[in-house]
This record gives structure tokens, C-alpha cells and sequence, in this order.
């Protein structure tokens, strides 16, 4: 007799199994109903907030939690690379000179901070006197809003450490909150010398109070980890991921984190309510997250919860060879850490 037998009922499908195949047959659908989960997108019917073991949200998510973090994205404040860079777009200089036309072709106003144009002049810049003026907005705002933080994350480059350093209070004065740099919060790896660091021991010594351990003393990602071209989104995608385990990783739960455009960008990209490119943040710029690395307890066994918030699950590139997935949602508006904060740019 058959060991399979696939029938139609009313409003129903039946499928009956030989004993001796149960095992194989609960296997069987296990694995299919996980690659469904894997694939498949809302209009496919999935329950993705049940797919990923991650999430991060604007708003507190709507479901248990094994960890959760609360995240202060900031964005450096404006650093004398973005004030060449503005400079050159409101009075290009590159006409008349056929070497800064072709790099101007390629680059577009960009072309400033390569060295073929301007040395080492902007290689790991500091901030500008604008900078420190909205660093000590974004300190005030931070002081306005009594923000529990218990760490500072940074990247490892001087603007970033700068608006750390300026605009948090709790670096500030007697404050004991630690600070830890790593390379996993720097801006993408390009071909600008804005992209690039100088030696850790020259950061350690300007930036005393910064755990700077995680942090290599060359900057070998210039050299051998180049994030430009057209696997950009790809690799920033990749290292965004892996900042969201090494942050989950960690003890504390209410976490400043102070990065660059593009790496903030590939962070909150994969955001149902940001635009295609993700999240943009103005110079100086905080805007609050919640990361939960999830449990199995369903939402609905949550006393006072709501439905869940709507989530879309990473596409099959970043599920494959990964131990997890990683999942993220947004929502916009509304007021308290949920909203999106701006400091204008000068």
C-alpha cells in the first residue's frame, strides 16, 4: 500500500502517513516550513516576527525577549571633510583642470578627500568649530532627555570619539560610564582618505578614557578590507550584522552607539519604513532603537501586549552560512524614544 496519500477534504487538505515514515515525514516538514520562513515575505504570509531570533525596532517590540538592548544611534558631527566637501558643492573648483575633471567624473564632490587631490589633508578628520557646536546640542539634548546609558560605543576615528566625548554627558565631567571603540562601528572602508584612521596609539593617547582593546594599532582594513564598489551594501550589510551580534553580545542593555552615515545607513536599511538605502542621519544626529534577540514565548502569552509590530525578514543572502538571522523593523513617528530626533546641520 502507499506509504504517502495526499487527499482533499472541504475547506481542508489531509495527508495520511505509514507509521513507519512518521519520523522522516516530521523531519521532512520541518525543514520545509523553515525554508518558507526563510524565503517568504509578508505577502507570502509568513509570521516573520517569528522567523528571525532578532529584531531591532524604534518602538519596544511587542514580544518576549532572551536579551534586549536599547540603542542611541548617533551620528559624528560635522568634521572638516563634510565642510570641504559642502565647500565644493556650492563652488566647484575642479573646472579647467583636466586631472581634477576626471576625478571630479568620477567621484563627484567626493573628489576633495582623495589624496590624489588633496594628500593626507583629510585623513581621519576632526570635528570643526560647527561640529563642536552641534556636539554641544547634541549634549544638551542628551541632558534635557536624562538618558540611562550604561556604555559608549564608538568607532575609532576622531570625530567620532570627538562627538563622543563632547556631546554624552555621561563621558563628560566625573562621569565613570565606559567607552569602547572597535572597527566594527567605522565608517564604510573607501577610497577617501576621510575613510581612514590613524594609529591606535596616537587615538589612546588624545582619547585616554576610550577601551580602545578591540581596536588593531594599523588600520589594515584600508588597506585589505576596501567596502567600495559594487559590493558595498553587500559588506557593510555583513559588518552591520555582526556590530548587532558583538552589541547583543554585551552586558549592558542601555548602549550609545556613535558611527558614520554609511555604516548607520546599513544598519537601518533593511527597515520596512526607512527608504530603499536605509535610514539617513543628520551630522550630530541621535535616533533611539530597541534590539531583542527573541524567544519562542509567543507574543500573545505577553500580559498588556498588543499586536505585533510589522517586520520584514533578511533576504536568503544574509540567512546563508549565518548562526542567525538577523531581523529589523521601524516605525516612524510618534513622540518619547521612539521618535526620530534631529539636529540641524549649520
Amino acid at each position: 500500500r502507499p506509504r504517502w496519500r495526499v487527499g482533499h477534504r472541504k475547506d481542508s487538505v489531509h495527508v495520511d502517513v505509514h507509521p513507519d515514515q512518521m519520523a522522516p515525514f516530521l523531519w521532512r516538514t520541518f525543514w520545509g516550513f523553515a525554508f518558507i520562513c526563510a524565503l517568504s515575505g509578508p505577502a507570502a504570509g509568513a509570521d516573520e516576527a517569528a522567523c528571525a531570533p532578532f529584531t531591532l525596532t524604534a518602538l519596544p517590540p511587542d514580544w518576549a525577549c532572551a536579551k534586549s538592548k536599547t540603542l542611541y544611534l548617533i551620528r559624528h558631527a560635522e568634521g572638516t571633510h563634510n565642510e570641504a566637501e559642502s565647500a565644493e558643492e556650492a563652488r566647484p573648483t575642479h573646472r579647467g583642470v583636466e586631472k581634477h575633471e576626471r576625478l571630479f567624473a568620477e567621484h563627484a564632490s567626493a573628489w576633495v578627500l582623495l589624496e590624489a587631490a588633496t594628500g593626507a589633508r583629510y585623513r581621519d578628520p576632526p570635528l570643526t568649530a560647527t561640529g563642536s557646536r552641534q556636539a554641544e546640542r547634541l549634549f544638551d539634548e542628551m541632558d534635557a532627555r536624562s538618558l540611562h546609558i550604561e556604555l559608549v560605543t564608538t568607532s575609532p576615528m576622531r570625530r567620532t570619539l570627538q562627538t563622543a566625548h563632547i556631546g554624552i554627558p555621561h563621558l563628560r565631567g566625573a562621569a565613570t560610564t565606559p567607552a569602547v571603540a572597535t572597527d566594527l562601528l567605522r565608517e564604510r572602508v573607501g577610497p577617501y582618505t576621510c575613510d581612514q584612521r590613524v594609529e591606535k596609539s596616537s587615538l589612546a593617547s588624545e582619547f585616554a578614557g576610550v577601551d580602545f582593546s578591540e581596536v588593531d594599532e594599523q588600520d589594515w582594513m584600508t588597506s585589505t578590507a576596501q567596502e567600495y564598489g559594487p559590493n558595498e551594501g553587500a559588506l557593510l550589510a555583513e559588518r552591520a550584522e555582526r556590530a548587532v551580534e558583538w552589541l547583543l553580545g554585551r552586558p549592558e542593555q542601555h548602549i550609545a552607539v556613535v558611527s558614520h552615515q554609511h555604516f548607520l545607513r546599513a544598519l537601518t536599511k533593511l527597515s520596512v519604513d526607512s527608504p530603499a538605502g536605509g535610514l539617513s542621519f543628520r551630522n550630530a544626529e541621535i535616533q533611539t532603537f530597541h534590539l531583542c534577540e527573541r524567544t519562542q514565548q509567543p507574543a500573545a502569552t505577553l500580559p498588556g501586549r498588543g499586536p505585533n509590530l510589522s517586520t520584514r525578514a533578511l533576504g536568503n543572502r544574509e540567512r546563508v552560512g549565518r548562526p542567525h538571522a538577523v531581523q529589523v523593523a521601524a516605525l516612524k513617528g510618534g513622540d518619547g524614544v521612539g521618535a526620530h530626533r534631529h539636529i540641524d546641520r549649520e
